[in-house]
């Protein structure tokens, strides 16, 4: 909840420890949604994200926070006009007052983004094409309840190469393949060529696309993870066994842990 850890939130803090379907009604019920908005007004707005994450009232400013729409596809590049505290200035609300309205408008599902690095999005075409430069994103899955980072290489060809034409086609693989390698030092794979791993992806490129991640609560206790589909990949092989057909996992597991080798 973005305004949950913020001191004077006592009705945020208590919506936060309940179920998703309890929250949506409570944000529907007019007298705890007046009393969430009241509650965020009295509260210090933060300057920046660099100073709040040093704070354990963790709080994200609304010029931070980014819509991501509710169309199948989400918004990742938006500027400041999707921006929550753009939005609620336009309709007139207060920022908690525009989420809660979003919130309640997308059955709960509507997701805000924040972009702790890459802001400057015109800036990364040149810099991706530096030799030096690798594109990738993640964190080994240590905040998968916040944070969802496995759509980056369906974003990379879907975005980067076919709706802008940073970098052809070519390009776009060779960054995701052969140069990965190379940097990682796996000499086995990466390149289509004899005596390599048959690791090969079929994509149809204009139908490639991200979806929006999803919240789902499957770990133990009912701890909740973010998920994220795709769309356009026809096939995917690992070692030549077909995992995956038509987006769909076929449950065959042709991979294997990949470990540092070096001491």
């Amino acid at each position: 909840v973005l305004f949950a850890m913020r001191p004077k939130g006592q009705a945020w803090r208590e919506i936060r420890t309940k179920s998703p379907e309890d929250r949506l009604a409570d944000i529907r019920n007019p007298e705890i949604r007046a009393q969430l908005i009241e509650e965020t007004k009295q509260m210090e707005p933060a300057q920046s994200i660099g100073q709040t994450m040093s704070s354990s009232r963790f709080f994200i400013p609304p010029k931070a926070s980014f819509w991501m729409g509710t169309e199948p596809r989400p918004n990742y590049t938006g500027g400041k006009e999707t921006s929550l505290a753009t939005i609620a200035e336009k309709a007139g609300e207060h920022p908690a007052e525009t989420w809660l309205r979003l919130m309640d408008e997308s059955d709960g599902k509507g997701l805000f983004m924040i972009r702790f690095v890459n802001q400057d999005l015109e800036a990364l075409p040149d810099f991706m094409r530096s030799d030096w430069i690798v594109p990738g994103v993640g964190d080994a899955g240590a905040h998968v309840s916040v944070i969802m980072d496995a759509g980056w290489s369906s974003f990379f060809l879907s975005y980067w190469h076919r709706d802008r034409n940073e970098f052809s086609l070519e390009q776009a693989v060779h960054s995701l393949t052969a140069k990965q390698a190379r940097v990682i030092g796996l000499s086995d794979r990466g390149s289509l060529e004899v005596g390599k791993r048959a690791d090969i992806n079929i994509i149809d490129i204009e139908r490639l696309s991200e979806h929006q991640p999803t919240r789902v609560h499957d770990f133990p206790g009912g701890a909740p993870r973010f998920i994220q589909r795709a769309s356009g990949y026809l096939a995917t092989l690992v070692n030549g066994q077909v995992i995956l057909e038509n987006d769909e996992l076929t449950g065959l597991q042709g991979g294997t842990i990949i470990r540092n080798q070096t001491k």
